[in-house]
């Protein structure tokens, strides 16, 4: 074990000052919903062709998933319409693949899938399932 060397990814311990001043900004409270979880995410945007990724903050409020880059709303899924959600790896740099979560929103006679990268992807899956919808 190498001592003196921290790991900001994985030891939520130890948070750096844009972190902590991000946390401390974060809004507790999104249309008149609690905020459950939130992180720093990215929005994959765009299609197969041409992907654009949108750096941003990931909100899962009491009703819905939330995802803003600065004060702009890019999504708003309500959980009640959330059909299901997977982690896998995709493309995010290209030739290396991440952890990814793939929500499906069901929209009437369709679905749409949302592909967001979010450190530790798997517990975002259990808190979006385990919320009452």
């Amino acid at each position: 074990m190498n001592q003196g060397r921290f790991n900001f990814a994985e030891d939520s311990r130890v948070m750096s000052a844009v972190d902590q001043l991000r946390d401390r900004n974060a809004p507790s409270v999104i249309d008149g919903e609690g905020v459950v979880k939130r992180s720093q995410a990215a929005f994959g945007g765009g299609n197969a062709a041409h992907s654009t990724w949108k750096m941003g903050s990931l909100y899962l409020t009491e009703k819905k998933l939330v995802f803003f880059q600065g004060n702009n709303r890019l999504f708003d899924i309500p959980l009640d319409c959330i059909y299901g959600v997977r982690v896998l790896e995709r493309d995010w740099i290209p030739g290396r693949l991440v952890k990814q979560l793939c929500i499906i929103k069901n929209s009437g006679d369709r679905k749409r899938k949302f592909y967001v990268w979010s450190r530790k992807p798997e517990e975002w899956k259990e808190a979006i399932e385990r919320c009452p919808q």
